[in-house]
């Protein structure tokens, strides 16, 4: 159930038909509405004529007469424009504009709103600006202008909010929900119809909130989350139920049963499906029952008013006068052949139109399809401009990796090799006393450690480049791992002042490749030493999640921004000193990131400005199940950056 103006097929009468009834209808029925106003508006001013011809319009538009309909609403613009009463001009091209829109006339309704809402605009009259906003957004939907549907929906409640008629905002929010659903924006459809079905349970209109119930759930549907569907069917059946709406009812049982049958429930689907039939079977036959009714009332009141009609002849035929009845008779046969001429004319005129109708019909159509086309040329266009930037932002970035590897690995291997070319120059010439050379030694180590940690990162890096990272996972036990990491960098530690901590638990097995592990540790330790302060702990523990084992390793050190954090882990990345002006390449994190994903973990980081850095990641506890040992091969596509 949708707020919207009902859609009406114009009937067309034979003449015999129309000259038939309305004689009848002129000699024998008392004076409808319709005549009572015309009554009126035979000498009335021009102020009530304005007045008494919209109430004709709109009688003639209720019982879908719109030819007679816009007959009346254009006399009344024309009054309305000829005594520059801009009030009478708004409503009357309204008007109209709501019967061309009946009418299926979407264009010439647009003109008519676009028309009203400028009258509208003159008397800053924003309540009636409202009303055609809404008519504006439903003519915009049936023409598939979905975009300017939405945008005037929203106008529309923006100035139903500003007064507070919160039955059109909920109305105007259930449509926006509809309008959204059929563009597969579900979530904003959902939040709409949320926002509607709130506003009806406040004011009271709970049949408009449980047709609601189930819109949100044909919402779910259709995006597929048919567990959620269910819930707002459920849901809504409830509402239906204690409303003892038969159609709600019956509605929510066809829901239901797509949504099972989705499901592949098809116990269900077929339980709520025959509901479902059985209910339909049964409106269908009280829908009958009612219109026999209907039709035997109609017929007994047709046999009174024939009654009627033969004692009211039977006494005017005793009063008339020969020469009056002639004279009426006359005057009957004028005025039936004229009717007939008329009618005539107009079977042809709207014989015409119609086809008229079909063509524009046919030619939207065409437009309809070239449109689709260009569109389908475009988003093919568009796909391939993004593919050739998406080419060409990696190969810019390829170049940047290559410059700024040549760059570290000038740089990283000339310092150490200077150091041992002056070390041994130095022995050679015998100048150096036993503590010089052990100074010397120690910071020759040191020197030789970090640029064997980047020597490594490096060899690992491009084997990954040119093969792909190659895991071969084993049950290995991170602990002695640990160990032996914190071994051969004890001396960087020392020579800090900075205490590692192995709080590991002994014989702690996880399945992954040991030397990928073990370069991991070395990464994430040395750079734990490379930002403590002297004095400081770095702690290394481990805790079971599930089928994980979570490692951490936290230092107390200086600590990133949240800057900082967001350019870890790519090669790219920026380097930084260490507290002791240590320097780095920022390759490390980026081989330990990709040799832990390759072994089916993940990493991130804890941090804060001056209160130290905690690297976390995770590692699988015990072979797979499969009874063979796990090797997985990442292509060089997807180890790239």
């Amino acid at each position: 159930m949708t707020w919207k103006y009902c859609k009406m097929k114009r009937i067309v009468l034979l003449p015999i038909l129309l000259i038939i009834g309305t004689f009848i209808y002129a000699q024998d029925q008392p004076l409808s509405k319709i005549d009572s106003l015309q009554n009126m508006l035979v000498g009335s001013n021009q102020t009530d004529s304005i007045k008494y011809l919209t109430s004709i319009g709109e009688e003639y538009f209720s019982t879908e007469n719109y030819s007679s309909a816009l007959t009346y609403f254009f006399h009344c613009l024309k009054i309305s424009e000829a005594t520059h009463n801009i009030r009478g001009a708004a409503d009357a091209t309204n008007d109209i504009g709501r019967v061309y829109y009946n009418m299926e006339n979407y264009k010439q309704g647009l003109i008519y709103f676009i028309k009203a809402l400028n009258y509208y605009r003159v008397l800053e009259d924003e309540a009636g600006q409202g009303g055609v906003f809404n008519n504006l957004a439903l003519v915009y939907y049936e023409i598939d202008s979905i975009d300017f549907a939405i945008q005037y929906y929203n106008k529309a409640l923006a100035l139903k909010n500003k007064y507070g008629e919160k039955l059109s905002i909920a109305t105007i929010y259930h449509n926006l929900g509809l309008v959204y659903m059929s563009q597969k924006r579900f979530e904003e459809a959902i939040q709409n119809l949320n926002s509607s079905k709130k506003i009806f349970e406040e004011l009271g209109y709970e049949k408009y909130a449980a047709n609601t119930t189930n819109n949100i759930g044909r919402a779910y549907y259709k995006n597929g989350k048919y567990k959620e569907a269910l819930v707002y069917f459920r849901k809504g059946l409830k509402e239906a139920i204690a409303l003892n709406s038969a159609f709600l009812i019956m509605d929510n049982y066809k829901y239901q049963s797509d949504c099972y049958a989705k499901m592949k429930n098809y116990s269900s689907a077929y339980h709520y499906s025959n509901r479902y039939h059985s209910m339909k079977d049964s409106l269908f036959n009280i829908a009958k029952e009612k219109q026999l009714a209907e039709i035997q009332a109609n017929f007994e009141n047709e046999i009174n008013k024939q009654e009627n009609k033969i004692l009211k002849q039977d006494n005017e035929s005793k009063a008339a006068t020969i020469k009056n009845q002639y004279v009426v008779n006359a005057a009957i046969l004028i005025i039936t052949i004229l009717l007939g001429v008329l009618a005539i004319i107009y079977y042809w005129a709207n014989q015409s139109k119609t086809r008229a109708n079909e063509y524009l019909k046919y030619q939207k159509l065409e437009i309809q399809k070239n449109n689709k086309t260009l569109s389908r040329l475009n988003a093919e266009k568009s796909k391939q401009n993004k593919e050739i930037r998406s080419q060409k932002i990696k190969l810019e970035e390829l170049n940047n990796i290559k410059d700024k590897l040549f760059s570290i690995i000038s740089h990283e291997f000339r310092s150490p090799l200077n150091s041992l070319k002056g070390t041994l120059t130095l022995l050679k010439s015998g100048v150096l006393s036993e503590e010089e050379l052990d100074l010397i030694s120690k910071e020759l180590t040191d020197k030789i450690n970090h640029t064997s940690i980047f020597l490594e990162n490096l060899l690992n890096w491009a084997k990954s480049q040119m093969q792909g990272i190659q895991v071969k996972a084993e049950n290995i036990d991170i602990f002695e791992s640990v160990e032996e990491n914190v071994l051969l960098l004890e001396s960087m530690a020392e020579k800090k002042n900075v205490e590692i901590r192995n709080e590991i638990p002994a014989h702690s097995i996880v399945y992954a490749d040991p030397n990928m592990m073990n370069l991991v540790f070395k990464n994430l330790i040395s750079n734990a030493i490379k930002f403590s302060m002297s004095g400081e702990m770095i702690e290394i523990k481990s805790q079971i999640k599930g089928d994980f084992s979570l490692i951490s390793v936290k230092d107390n050190g200086v600590g990133m921004s949240p800057e900082n954090i967001k350019m870890l882990f790519r090669v790219q990345s920026f380097t930084t000193r260490g507290t002791a002006n240590e320097k780095g390449t920022g390759l490390g994190l980026y081989i330990t990131k990709n040799f832990i994903e390759s072994n089916g973990g993940k990493i991130w980081v804890e941090s804060e400005k001056g209160a130290g850095s905690t690297f976390k990641f995770t590692v699988p506890l015990r072979k797979s199940s499969m009874g063979k040992q796990r090797q997985s091969v990442i292509s060089r596509e997807v180890s790239s950056f």
